[in-house]
């Protein structure tokens, strides 16, 4: 009989502790995720700030002379559709949201200004990616001696505003709404390679959320050639995000670099940020942004990373997590030519497909070396 009891007892006290350590558990993983929100916040702080120090050096004369050009090519475009606001004015363009007189449809139009370089290729490059649904559709375009008018789809969100509303308003369905947009972000890109075109800025910024869910890439205004050798005025790529290719002196291939920068794109996505949250200064990509990433890839660091991101609902399997980062490793390889290609990717288990990549982490993430010249 005492054993019976002590039996019991004992079970009694085994449940009670595995659930003590759940529940410590747990506790760890919000204190994570609310260190890794205080340093988004404070970052996106940090960018805000260097921004408007940026407008400041502008002279008077350069915003009087954009002023006057905004005001010219607004007029044709004024008079077939309502002008409702500028949303922002930037050093090269101004972005304004339109709606049609009849409808409540709403769109944007990015007024550029010729001084840079009037992006000649943009109109003939954005008619060949029309009818994707998810790649944004270029609606008109309208010219002036000064400036170049795109009138596109409004999308008021994208991904990164969206994963932030999830995770405050604590969304159980968060992770595998996530999945389903870099699928459809996949898929857009699959799309771009077939027309033998690169995207050259494919950042989270730029993959908006349409009404109906679907995740739409935006940012086109960098739309290029595939078949020929990029420099690094052509892309806009967040410098912390750059392949280890990337050199100033060296040209670089536009599809691999895309093929890199979703990899970026994904490992943000399902981190929450984690290194955007933590790294401000990129101008020496070797002492700031590799020791992050090579944290971040180390399996048991990324697991804690993505269930700290998505710590509501059902929690994310060991498997998961590991499927997870065997789909960003299979981009984020130092040889460019071994990155994977957008049609294999979308058959990811990851995905919900039958594939894996199986060749695991790159050595520049286990030796933590590499054999690139990475600019500083």
């Amino acid at each position: 009989m005492f054993k019976a009891v002590t039996r019991v007892l004992s079970r009694v006290f085994s449940c009670l502790r595995n659930e003590d350590i759940e529940a410590t558990k747990e506790r760890e993983a919000r204190k994570m995720s609310e260190k890794m929100v205080k340093r988004v916040i404070k970052n996106a702080e940090w960018h805000a700030n260097n921004m408007k120090k940026e407008r400041k050096n502008w002279n008077d004369t350069d915003e009087k002379e954009i002023e006057n050009a905004v005001q010219n090519a607004r007029k044709d475009i004024d008079e077939d559709y309502k002008h409702r606001q500028c949303i922002v004015s930037g050093k090269f363009a101004e972005f304004h949201k339109y709606s049609h007189k009849k409808e409540a449809t709403k769109l944007l139009c990015r007024i550029q200004y010729s001084q840079n370089e009037g992006r000649k290729l943009d109109m003939p490059l954005w008619n060949k990616v029309n009818g994707h649904p998810n790649v944004q559709p270029l609606i008109q375009v309208y010219w002036t001696t000064e400036t170049t008018s795109f009138l596109m789809p409004y999308y008021p969100e994208n991904i990164a505003n969206e994963i932030d509303e999830m995770f405050y308003k604590k969304k159980k369905d968060g992770f595998e709404k996530v999945k389903k947009w870099l699928r459809e972000v996949l898929s857009a890109m699959e799309y771009l390679e077939s027309k033998g075109l690169c995207h050259l800025k494919l950042m989270s910024r730029y993959i908006f959320i349409a009404k109906d869910g679907r995740a739409v890439v935006g940012g086109l205004s960098r739309l290029n050639f595939a078949n020929k050798p990029m420099n690094s005025w052509d892309h806009k790529l967040l410098s912390i995000y750059f392949p280890p290719e990337m050199s100033p002196l060296n040209s670089f291939d536009g599809k691999f670099f895309d093929r890199w920068a979703y990899g970026m794109l994904s490992c943000e996505c399902l981190t929450y940020l984690a290194l955007r949250g933590v790294v401000k200064s990129s101008k020496n990509w070797r002492k700031h942004v590799y020791p992050t990433m090579c944290y971040i890839m180390d399996e048991k660091n990324f697991t804690g990373f993505i269930r700290s991101a998505f710590p509501w609902g059902k929690k994310i399997t060991d498997n998961e997590s590991k499927l997870a980062l065997n789909f960003v490793q299979g981009f984020l390889r130092e040889d460019p030519k071994k990155r994977i290609s957008p049609s294999d990717a979308m058959q990811h288990k990851f995905l919900g497909q039958d594939d894996e990549f199986g060749t695991g982490p790159d050595k520049m993430w286990t030796d933590h070396t590499f054999s690139f010249n990475l600019c500083d």
